[in-house]
């Protein structure tokens, strides 16, 4: 592989989620409410978290229920497409790509991190394969036509054919299918990145997965280093580019069978 992105932190912010602010009386109201929900909370198992329930009290959180809440997209900046354009110019044509990566995700509710880091791969078209560090077991594999994301703490894994998937969207940039057609687009002014812009990015269609994207990219050589994944009840998964390489990666990288004792769940 050969590196075409440095492992240099290229001036990113230290720290760019705002601190939590004490629960009011209706939010523990609420919090207490949302326990006894019957679908899944936030998880930050995978690359992109499942939606959350916390924010429906009834409990009956759905893919409609959540992604008919999420704004229209409004008209792109003219310039802030452009640099996106940009973007693409230099990630799409590229056949083959490996990265280094730290994750931290951020539940908005109890204020809480958790952090991982690991490797990824990704191969034209729809291939990908994500390696998290020890004591990290979690795995994400792509064949290019099915997605698996394994939980290793709950020895658990779903499944969908990656044209379903979130991984398209937000992760266009790598997957190779850009991020220039997927999001209406407008910088982000309170954010400080020197030496780079930061774009928000709305879906221009409302998914169940995330509400906006951060993409913070190197003005210079429009490099993404940063995407921040936000999604309806304002949890954040943060990835921070460290290498960026390019070279042939074998065809087993995408070949997944699921453990021994592994259950596989609905998405």
């Amino acid at each position: 592989m050969v590196p075409i992105i440095s492992s240099a932190p290229a001036n990113l912010p230290a720290d760019d989620v705002p601190p939590a602010p004490p629960p009011s009386a209706s939010a523990a109201v609420k919090k207490a409410t949302a326990k006894k929900a019957t679908a899944p909370a936030a998880s930050a198992s995978g690359p992109i978290a499942a939606p959350s329930a916390t924010a429906v009290t009834s409990g009956s959180a759905t893919v409609s229920s959540v992604s008919s809440a999420a704004p229209a997209a409004a008209p792109s900046d003219p310039a802030a497409m452009a640099l996106a354009k940009r973007t693409d110019a230099f990630y799409v044509p590229r056949k083959s790509l490996s990265a280094r990566f730290k994750q931290e995700f951020y539940i908005r509710s109890s204020g809480t991190k958790k952090t991982s880091s690991g490797t990824m791969y990704f191969v034209r078209p729809g291939k990908m394969s994500w390696r998290y560090d020890a004591p990290n077991g979690n795995r994400v594999v792509s064949d290019g036509a099915m997605v698996r994301v394994y939980d290793a703490d709950a020895q658990q894994y779903t499944e969908q054919p990656i044209g379903n998937s979130e991984y398209p969207g937000a992760l266009g940039f790598l997957t190779g299918d850009g991020i220039g057609s997927q999001f209406s687009f407008a910088f982000h002014e309170k954010v400080t990145f020197p030496g780079g812009k930061v774009l928000v990015g709305t879906p221009l269609q409302p998914n169940p997965w995330y509400r906006s994207v951060l993409f913070y990219i190197d003005e210079a050589t429009a490099h993404i280093r940063r995407v921040v994944i936000i999604d309806a009840q304002g949890n954040r998964n943060r990835f921070d580019f460290e290498t960026l390489s390019e070279g042939e990666i074998p065809a087993s990288e995408f070949a997944w069978s699921p453990p021994a004792g592994a259950t596989r769940v609905a998405r």
